[in-house]
Order: C-alpha cells, then sequence, then structure tokens
C-alpha cells in the first residue's frame, strides 16, 4: 500500500513537470489520489493479505514460527498490523471528507463491519462469535490474580498508547496533523503531504485501536458482534469530543466522565440516564471545545502575522 502511493505520488510529480516546465509550482502533487487508483492500491492490499494468508497456511511456516509462543502475544501482533491495514483501507475512498462527513462514515463503516462479521457464520461464528479466547496468564492462574494481572495490563497498554502518543504528537507528523487541523490548505502550502499524512493518522489510530481490541478479547475471552454495536463508536466519540480533541489528559477526563458518572448516579434508579443525558448536555454547553482541551493551532493567523512582519520590514 505504501509503495503503491509512493509510485502514484511520483508519477503524478513527473507528469506535472514535464506538463508545464516554465511554471513554478508550489506542490507538485494533487492532494487526493483518483477513484481509479484508489480502488487499484484496496484490491493490491487484500489480494496481497490473501496470497500471505495462503502460502503462511499451505507451507507449515505459522506453525514453524510460532509453535510455542504466547497466543496472546501474537494477537497482540497480529491485531496491531491488521488493524492498521483496514485503518489504511478505510481512509482512503474517505480522503475527501471532513469534519463531521468523516466521522458520520467511520461509524456507517463500523456498522457495516459489525454487521458482516454477523452474517459470515463460516468464518467469523455469526452471532455466536469467537468462544474460549486464551487469556495472556497461565493455565494454572486462578482467583483474584487474574483480574489484577488483566488490570495491570491494561493500565500498561493505556500507558504505551498515551507515551507514544505524545511523543508522536511533538514529532514533524503530529505537527503535520495539527496543520491540517487548523487548516488544510496552508498546511498544503506549507509542504504537508495530505493523502500520506491523512493515512498515517488513519493507519496509527486503527492500530492503537487494534491494541484496545485484543486486551478487550483478552479479558472477555468469548465476544460476538454484538458487543461492538453503533452505541460502542458513539461512546469512544463523545468522550473524545468532551474531554477535548487532540488532548490526551482530555480523553482520560472523557472516558471517567462518560464511564465513572452513570455508576455514580445508580442510585437514581430508571432516572439515571436521564440525569447523564443532562450533564452531558451542560457540559457541552458550557465547555464547547471539551472538559481539557488542546491548545489550538491558528496557523491563518500566524501566516498573517509572518505576511504583515515581512511587508513592514520591506517597506
Amino acid at each position: 500500500m505504501y509503495f503503491g502511493l509512493r509510485i502514484w505520488q511520483r508519477s503524478k510529480a513527473a507528469a506535472e513537470l514535464n506538463a508545464q516546465p516554465s511554471r513554478r509550482l508550489l506542490k507538485s502533487i494533487k492532494p487526493y489520489p483518483s477513484n481509479g487508483t484508489s480502488a487499484l492500491l484496496i484490491l493490491i492490499a487484500v489480494a496481497a493479505s490473501a496470497v500471505a494468508g495462503i502460502i503462511l497456511d499451505r507451507t507449515g511456516v505459522y506453525d514453524k514460527v510460532f509453535h510455542g509462543t504466547s497466543p496472546f502475544l501474537i494477537g497482540l501482533i497480529v491485531g496491531f498490523f491488521v488493524a492498521g491495514i483496514a485503518g489504511i483501507m478505510l481512509g482512503i475512498p474517505v480522503l475527501r471528507l471532513r469534519g463531521d462527513y468523516l466521522a458520520i462514515v467511520t461509524l456507517g463503516f463500523g456498522e457495516i463491519i459489525r454487521l458482516l462479521f454477523t452474517n459470515l457464520r463460516d468464518f467469523t461464528g455469526g452471532p455466536q462469535g469467537i468462544l474460549q479466547i486464551p487469556r495472556p496468564l497461565p493455565d494454572d492462574a486462578k482467583g483474584s490474580i487474574t483480574y489484577l494481572a488483566l488490570v495491570y495490563l491494561v493500565l500498561i497498554g493505556a500507558a504505551f498508547v498515551a507515551f507514544f502518543s505524545t511523543r508522536l504528537k511533538a514529532s514533524r507528523i503530529g505537527r503535520a496533523w495539527n496543520a491540517m487541523r487548523s487548516d488544510e490548505t496552508i498546511a498544503q502550502s506549507m509542504g504537508v503531504n495530505l493523502v500520506q499524512t491523512k493515512l498515517m493518522a488513519f493507519a496509527i489510530g486503527a492500530a492503537f485501536a487494534g491494541i484496545g481490541g485484543v486486551l478487550f478479547a483478552a479479558r472477555q475471552r468469548n465476544i460476538y458482534p454484538a458487543d461492538f454495536d453503533l452505541n460502542v463508536s458513539i461512546t469512544v466519540l463523545s468522550l473524545v469530543i468532551i474531554g477535548g480533541m487532540g488532548s490526551i489528559p482530555g480523553v482520560i477526563m472523557g472516558a471517567i466522565v462518560l464511564i465513572g458518572i452513570p455508576e455514580m448516579l445508580r442510585e437514581l434508579a430508571t432516572y439515571r440516564i436521564l440525569a447523564f443525558g443532562a450533564l452531558l448536555v451542560a457540559i457541552v454547553i458550557i465547555r464547547p471545545e471539551g472538559l481539557l482541551p488542546a491548545p489550538p493551532t491558528q496557523l491563518g493567523e500566524r501566516a498573517r502575522q509572518l505576511v504583515g512582519a515581512r511587508k513592514e520590514s520591506e517597506s
């Protein structure tokens, strides 16, 4: 997938430079691939995955390499990469969408995948799901130690994702994401490759979700398509919005609010959901930017300030 995008970018750049040799271009590639290119890249990714799976199954390489290895570790690695590839495959056809439209399409794709897994009984088990998933613990581990070990494992996974996200936010790709969130046109004029940067965001976000899914499966031991209905996606989206988009402490605060408040309001019995909805509406009205929002990146205002300072210096 990556090499296909690189070949497409280089061919587009060479074609534009040959067509207009006397014109100096600010950006030599188009911001989005064509529909045919997107479909071709998706087919290549699916075909490559199918061929790799057949080779591993027929040659017995999988059994030779992973014999004796912890199933949880294998699932964690496979879930990370498969989820990342799935994020790229989803990101290619929706690159042109922004804001609320992008959120609606991703929620729709999540519901489509759930229904697909429910109906493919021969491959996924259908509504019965996947049963008896191995835990990352010894076979003789019993009692409260198993739950305590899973809690520590979840905390370690959350800390790893938070640390990696913090470092990523301060890196070059993180600054490119902030630039795109502020203004895509200005970000592209500054040299940010919109296609590559957006696909990287889809891939990394999906890979992190894959880690969370593997941890969830290890905790539940039995998972079903109904565990990933639309309410789960809406809850995740809500905690990001309430906590503050682009803020890691905000996401943690949003999770505490969305998960903790309903438990605190359990004494209200049937009025618990009503009170919880009223609190969410109040939070959105009082703090529309979130409880702990990230500092905004105003590229447009910064660009105008630089232009004004340059004109003053020239005059």
